[in-house]
């Protein structure tokens, strides 16, 4: 009722804080991505044999809940709605998708709960919104990984997204 009195407030800076700081825009970033990255995974599939592979392996279902299949993939997968992405860069992330290490997580203990932990901080995304998990959590785990990469998964935002994600 009082929020913008004069009338003179454009409804573009009303939808951008909506769609940064409320779980509107976390969701709609996980379904802009997985929705984006499954039609990509469609028609790679068509030339990419590891991708139709992944993609054979979850029967094609973007709300895959079997974590050894995920494990299994080789380029990329799909866990309850977000595109896992397999990679051999240093670390994972999850932020609207998944990025999952390939060397490291290829085995079912260790792979099973790198995976939870990392959608566990989708679910941080989704609930937060893009602007509010990247000032509260995202950067400070950047900052975290740098600095202090020994007690990382000791902070209470790492510790929330893997209660999260089990």
């Amino acid at each position: 009722m009082y929020f913008d009195p004069s009338g003179n407030l454009p409804i573009w800076i009303l939808i951008a804080a909506i769609m940064l700081l409320t779980p509107v825009g976390g969701y709609a970033l996980n379904a802009t991505i997985t929705q984006a990255s499954y039609l990509s995974h469609l028609v790679a599939s068509i030339w990419d044999e590891d991708i139709r592979h992944d993609m054979n392996l979850i029967n094609w279902n973007p709300f895959n809940t079997n974590e050894s299949l995920v494990i299994q993939s080789r380029k990329i997968s799909y866990y309850k709605g977000a595109v896992v992405y397999r990679t051999n860069m240093n670390a994972s992330a999850g932020f609207g998708g998944i990025i999952l290490l390939s060397n490291k997580v290829n085995d079912n203990t260790h792979g099973h709960l790198h995976l939870r932990h990392e959608y566990g901080h989708v679910i941080q995304s989704r609930w937060l919104g893009i602007g509010t998990f990247g000032i509260i959590i995202g950067i400070p785990s950047i900052i975290s990984i740098i600095t202090d990469p020994g007690n990382h998964h000791n902070k209470w935002y790492e510790r929330w997204a893997t209660s999260l994600g089990q």
